[in-house]
């Protein structure tokens, strides 16, 4: 199971969408590929907010074609077992000092609930997944595959710019 995160989705979404991206979900299993709940929330929230128009229009048809095509019913919940996982992974970040947004944790949450890989979009891939201590300045596409609560095992980076996928081991 592969959760993509909102950046990854909102990547999809563009006039032109990324090709990074899209290239490495062309290769995935169709089954394999999720989104959460919480994702949909963040997406349709920063849709409704944005000034009625045409850009608002085709963001909003992009989404919808996005969910049917890429997504289906394939959503994961915020559940009890999410809501435990994300309790222990915020109280952890919050002892370490380093606390994160919650709508991130609960994403994590439902990743860790799932045994999940969680995808996502970002220049730095601690601010993204909120673990570890690896990061990187250049854009990359990061995964974390959680087999508990506490560390993630490894990272998958693929640079936007290249097209193979590295994975890292993690402690």
């Amino acid at each position: 199971m592969i959760i993509l995160d909102t950046d990854v989705l909102s990547a999809l979404m563009k006039h032109e969408p990324d090709r990074a991206v899209a290239a490495w979900l062309d290769t995935q299993s169709r089954i394999s590929i999720w989104t959460t709940s919480v994702t949909l929330l963040e997406l349709r929230f920063g849709l409704e907010i944005l000034p009625a128009g045409r850009r608002r229009s085709q963001l909003t048809q992009a989404f919808e074609i996005l969910l049917a095509e890429k997504i289906a019913e394939r959503i994961a919940p915020f559940d009890m077992i999410a809501a435990r996982h994300a309790a222990d992974l915020m109280a952890s970040r919050h002892k370490r000092g380093r606390p994160r947004e919650l709508r991130d944790t609960m994403i994590a949450g439902i990743a860790l609930a799932h045994h999940a890989s969680l995808v996502a979009v970002t220049k730095n891939a601690e601010d993204s997944l909120g673990h570890g201590d690896q990061t990187s300045e250049r854009p990359a596409m990061s995964s974390s595959h959680n087999s508990g609560c506490s560390a993630i095992n490894r990272f998958i980076r693929a640079t936007q710019s290249a097209s193979s996928i590295t994975r890292t081991s993690t402690p």
